[in-house]
């Protein structure tokens, strides 16, 4: 009796190692069971019987259209492409040490079949991942995240910096930061923070990767409806919205003229994204509006594509750029200059 009922859960734990793309058949489970378990002598009509009992007690056990195929386990989980998705983001993530990309991401090839976590393991990964420092913990800092939102309290935090060595410091010489946290979402991988202080007006945001010593406060949370009004919800989801890859600043309506291309348009779309609104110019150039946070991000990009892109409005934005472009400029025919002169020397 123990022998078949020890043989009962190994059909099962093998049965659970497949997917519709990889099933078994009889007679490859059999042969497992003898290679991995020392169960021989089984017999294909046991192994039917098994299945059966199994599908009974409500394991979602399929058999193939090609009954010669065999069974697969048909569990509601996530197929290996999108196990693939996430492995890659928190493979990428900035705000996880290495030694936790590494945990999750074994635990998330685990619950694949065999023959997806083969492929998983024989994908080379990057070297370039793993941003924090060792012993920061992404684990810890999501926790009190979650539990303050679902106690309704604040969250204490020390903010970061990065001085003129280019080392990690703490701001403000270690200042503990007290916020109302609205909500948190991912973005550029990594998650910011959304909240508000008592003494500031309007939302503000931070960067989870830059916070340290995170927890939860024994203060009660400031109501976002007394902080923003009765439309705080959809405006912490705007601010969500605008923010993504962004730092702060005051929405702007912006409006670019250019010539059209493929490599232009989609520069302008990874950019400014599906919601924009297009005219096209007697010359053939298109003149394109959206709304961005006015941020460090924008004045560079504007910079970094000021040869394609001709800003229109803001003005102040576009006299900001200008005089930033001219200046640069100054900076290279002064190095350029010396350098003439050096060699001449």
């Amino acid at each position: 009796m123990a022998e078949t009922k020890e043989k009962l859960i190994r059909v099962l734990q093998i049965i659970q190692d497949t997917n519709e793309s990889c099933p078994i058949n009889a007679n490859e489970l059999i042969t497992r069971l003898e290679r991995e378990y020392d169960i021989a002598g089984v017999d294909r009509h046991s192994v039917y019987q098994d299945m059966a009992v199994l599908e009974k007690c409500g394991y979602p056990i399929k058999q193939c259209a090609d009954k010669r195929k065999g069974w697969y386990f048909d569990e509601n989980g996530l197929k290996d492409w999108e196990l693939c998705i996430l492995i890659d983001a928190v493979m990428q993530s900035k705000c996880l040490a290495l030694e936790e990309a590494e945990r999750i991401r074994n635990i998330l090839i685990k619950m694949t079949s065999r023959r997806g976590r083969s492929c998983f393991e024989r994908n080379i990964k990057a070297d370039s991942y793993g941003q924090i420092e060792k012993g920061y913990s992404v684990r810890k800092n999501l926790e009190a995240m979650l539990e303050a939102l679902y106690q309704n309290k604040k969250v204490l935090f020390q903010y970061t910096e990065l001085d003129d060595s280019l080392h990690i410091r703490l701001r403000g010489e270690g200042r503990v930061y007290c916020l109302s946290l609205y909500a948190f979402y991912w973005s550029n991988n990594t998650y910011y923070l959304v909240g508000a202080h008592d003494n500031h007006e309007g939302l503000t945001r931070y960067r989870l990767d830059r916070i340290r010593n995170l927890n939860v406060s024994e203060e009660d949370t400031l109501p976002a409806e007394d902080k923003l009004g009765k439309n705080a919800v959809k405006i912490i989801q705007k601010e969500i919205m605008l923010g993504v890859n962004n730092y702060g600043g005051k929405e702007k309506k912006i409006v670019l003229e250019y010539e059209p291309g493929r490599e232009a348009n989609a520069i302008l779309f990874d950019f400014a994204g599906a919601g924009m609104d297009v005219v096209r110019m007697n010359s053939g150039r298109l003149r394109v509006s959206f709304k961005k946070l006015d941020s460090v991000n924008l004045h560079s990009w504007l910079m970094q594509y000021s040869g394609i892109f001709q800003l229109i409005e803001p003005v102040e934005i576009r006299d900001s750029i200008i005089e930033r472009l001219e200046s640069g400029m100054k900076t290279y025919r002064k190095k350029a200059t010396k350098k003439i002169l050096s060699d001449l020397d």
